[in-house]
């Protein structure tokens, strides 16, 4: 009896080990399909349009479902606070919300090992809030197309960059539209 637990034990740890090895060479492939999370995003805009916004920084939060090898859909809040520039010079603490946004993913390599890049479309729900003039809030939907590259320290693990052009009609307090190009980066938890 103890040889066959010994021999179930051995087989075990060749077992694990193997797993192991295969996670350390490939974690993308790894990886659960879930993932959730965070990091900091910053705009620049490439038009003055009202609002007429400087360049701003703020923070995200995501989650992304992997369906396929290929494809996932990831959902994102994101948070921007920002000052005025041009004819909205003097307007401070303006907000610029996507809540949320819905992005398609479509990954290039079938087989990565560490590095993962990939192309994105989606669209969104965005907002404009009164900042320190209070000139009210304005809210449209907006369409976005990206691309990033995701690196996965482990399996679980991966730290990404990114690059978003966003058109957003804005309504609402004089607002005509915005169109922000988005940089972001990003701390991803995948299960």
């Amino acid at each position: 009896m103890r040889k066959i637990a010994l021999l179930g034990f051995v087989a075990l740890l060749l077992l694990a080990g193997e797993v192991f090895a295969q996670e350390k060479s490939n974690p993308v492939n790894a990886a659960g399909n879930f993932t959730i999370g965070i990091g900091p995003i910053g705009n620049i805009y490439l038009t003055d349009r009202r609002p007429d916004l400087s360049p701003g920084i703020g923070a995200l939060v995501y989650f992304d479902y992997r369906w396929s090898p290929e494809l996932s859909t990831t959902a994102t809040v994101m948070m921007l606070v920002q000052g005025g520039t041009g004819a909205d010079r003097g307007e401070n603490n303006v907000v610029f919300l996507g809540i949320p946004t819905f992005d398609v993913k479509y990954y290039f390599m079938k087989n990565p090992s560490h590095w993962d890049p990939y192309a994105a479309v989606g669209v969104g729900y965005y907002a404009v809030t009164a900042g320190s003039r209070n000139r009210g809030v304005a809210s449209g939907l907006g369409a976005q197309i990206g691309g990033g590259l995701d690196y996965y320290l482990t399996s679980k693990i991966s730290l990404g960059v990114a690059t978003t052009f966003r058109s957003v009609a804005l309504l609402g307090s004089g607002s005509t539209g915005s169109f922000p190009l988005s940089f972001l980066g990003n701390f991803g938890f995948h299960f």
